[in-house]
Parts: C-alpha cells; structure tokens; sequence
C-alpha cells in the first residue's frame, strides 16, 4: 500500500501570494480495508533548533510557529480497495506579504504538501512534499524610500602620539548614493580622510556583512543566535600623518547573492550592514556603520527573479 502526493513541475515550481496550487493524492491499495479518512494539508512554518551545554549537562531548545493550516478531507470514512485511488485537490495561497522559504543553520521557514490514508488501529500511509515560497522584496514600496537619497556621514576622534600626548585629530567623511541595492549592483563608497596628526592611518576599508538572527522564544527565556556572512569588501591603504585622501570604494554584490525576505517573521530577522573604517593599529578605529538594504526590484528596475535557496 502506498501513498503519494503528485504535484505537477514539482523540482522547477516557485509560489508567490495568491498562488494557487493544484495536485494530486494517489493511493495504491492492495487489499480492502476500512480507511478513516483520506486528507491533505497546506502547512506552513517556522522552527527553530539548537543544543547548549551546561558543564555535564546539554539542553535542548526549539520553537515552532504555525502560519498556515489548511485541511481537505478527500475521502471520508468507508472501505477501500483493492486499486489505485486518485483525488485532485487545490489551495490557494494567501494574499499579502509571505515569509520567503528559508534553510538556515538553526532552523527555517518551510511550506509542505502533507498527505495521509487515516488507517484506524494501523500504521497510516503519508507522504510529504516541500514546496518553495518566493515573496520578491519590491524596493519602490513606500517603506523604503528612506534608503533611496543619497547619505552623508562624518565622524572624527583625537590622535595620540607614542607618549600619549594628543597629536591631533582625525575626521573621516563618508558619501552614498543611496542605500538600497539588488544582487549585481555596485556600490560605490567615496570616503574622504583628514589626518592631522601626528599618527598614520593604516587603512581604509568599506565592508558589506549581513547577520540573520535565528531565535527561541518562551515564557521563561528568549535565546537567539547569530549567522554573519561577508558580502563585500574593498580594502585601501591608509594615509600619511598630516596628509588627507579621497578614495572612491567600489563593493561589487556577487549575481548570487541570497536576498532574505523575513518581514512578518517571528523567529528569523536580518540586517545588511556597511561598515566604513580608517584602522590605526595601535589606537582604537574610526569607523561609520550604516543600515542597508537587499532587494529583488530595483527602485525603477525589472525584477531580480532569485528565488530562495533551498
């Protein structure tokens, strides 16, 4: 006996809102028995999963969040068989903003397909098929317009020479054309450094790191843990004590740049940084950090079609 959930153009198929989805549950019986029921399930959720250690002791933490529930009985309680059994069934996905599929370290966000011949005082036959959702970040929505003018940054800190005495001071001022971007786009980072001082700037660098917090949360504790990924760097020498630099930083983002979509979540948040430093090797840096943020849709672009990697 067997069970199986038949999804057309399953390996190739992406969902978006509003999607309708349109399968089969195809049963093979070889015998006649008595079935409680036949039914399929459209599930969505978020989980996630991870062990501590405690000296000796090792705990176990997770949480689930359920979004999406829906059931069809296909077939209510009667006998079956013997043969192969066909019920077509169809969901529609919800409209509005839903959560990107996502695997990720500690856990994700997944949609299954999940199917079961309800045997009663038996093992039941299942079957379960993952299906991809794909909610495109638009960067034209209005909560983003904040990220398309250009922005201006300047920060600055005394120097102090091998005698710690104050040697001078060191001013820093950053430019972006914006701060929004898509996967192949370049950003460009024109920094201009003033060294008056007696001391060296030994760098200047412009960084691009986004961090997806994955989290746990309970009545008696919320835990999260972090996964950063280095998206861009560009790296220049520094500049001379007494002397000023303008660089021009060019961050190309790699084509297969993953672009997260967790607006709604309750477990998974993200945040794409660029960090600007003039690092001194004895002294603490100077440095300019600024939200970003990834899209699929430039700001009056076509659409960047990526969706999640699974």
């Amino acid at each position: 006996m067997s069970c199986l959930v038949n999804l057309p153009n399953y390996q190739h198929q992406t969902y978006t809102e509003g999607s309708v989805l349109n399968g089969t549950v195809v049963c093979w019986i070889p015998h006649q028995i008595k079935v409680t029921g036949v039914m399929v399930k459209l599930k969505g959720k978020e989980r996630n999963k991870w062990k501590e250690s405690y000296g000796e002791h090792t705990c176990t933490y997770s949480d689930t969040v359920k979004f999406i529930r829906n059931e069809l009985i296909l077939q209510p309680k009667r006998k079956l068989g013997p043969g192969t059994f066909e019920y077509p069934f169809t969901f529609q996905l919800p409209s509005g903003s839903l959560l990107n599929s996502y695997h990720g370290p500690y856990g994700g966000i997944r949609y299954t397909v999940d199917a079961k011949v309800d045997i009663p005082f038996a093992p039941d036959y299942t079957d379960k098929k993952e299906i991809t959702v794909f909610h495109p970040v638009d960067l034209n929505k209005e909560n983003y317009q904040g990220y398309w003018a250009p922005a201006k940054y300047s920060v600055s800190k005394l120097v102090s020479s091998w005698c710690c005495c104050v040697s001078g001071s060191v001013t820093m001022d950053v430019y972006l054309e914006k701060r929004c971007f898509v996967p192949g786009e370049q950003l460009r980072v024109q920094v201009h450094v003033t060294n008056q001082s007696d001391t060296d700037v030994d760098e200047v660098s412009a960084k691009i790191k986004r961090r997806v917090t994955s989290r746990i949360l309970s009545l008696f504790e919320n835990k999260h843990r972090d996964d950063v990924e280095e998206i861009a760097i560009s790296v220049s020498r520094g500049v001379k004590a007494r002397y000023a630099n303008t660089y021009d930083l060019k961050l190309p983002i790699p084509e297969d740049t993953k672009v997260l979509n967790f607006h709604g979540s309750r477990l998974f948040e993200q945040e794409t940084m660029l960090s600007v430093t003039a690092l001194f090797y004895w002294q603490s840096n100077l440095k300019v950090k600024t939200e970003l943020v990834m899209g699929h849709i430039p700001v009056g672009g076509p659409h960047h079609n990526q969706p999640p990697d699974l």
